[in-house]
C-alpha cells in the first residue's frame, strides 16, 4: 500500500522536523522553491526536483516561494497523522 496526494505550502512556511519510521516519503515539486533538511544536510529545491525523504531520517521543509508538490508515502500511513491534526493534507493554508 502507498499514499499519493498533493502538498501545497505557502511561502515563508517551515514545516517542523519530522521522522517517519517505516515509511519513505517522496515529493515531486511542481512549482515553488525552498530548502529541505534531511538529517544535518540542507539542500535547495525548485520546480522539477524530486525529493527523497528516507524512512527513519529527520526531515524539514522550508518554503521560500509558494510550493505545490506530488507527495508519495511508501508504505502509506504517515499522511493519516497529518489529517488527524489539521483536517487537510495541505500545509500552510
Amino acid at each position: 500500500r502507498c499514499y499519493l496526494g498533493g502538498l501545497t505550502v505557502r511561502p515563508g512556511t517551515t514545516l517542523p522536523a519530522q521522522r517517519h519510521e517505516g515509511a519513505t516519503e517522496l515529493l515531486y515539486v511542481i512549482e515553488g522553491e525552498g530548502t529541505v533538511t534531511i538529517g544535518d544536510e540542507e539542500t535547495p529545491f525548485a520546480a522539477g526536483a524530486a525529493l527523497h525523504l528516507p524512512a527513519g531520517q529527520s526531515s524539514r521543509l522550508r518554503v521560500t516561494r509558494a510550493t505545490r508538490a506530488v507527495q508519495l508515502f511508501v508504505p502509506g500511513g504517515p499522511e493519516r497523522r497529518g489529517l488527524e491534526k489539521r483536517g487537510t493534507p495541505s500545509h500552510g493554508r
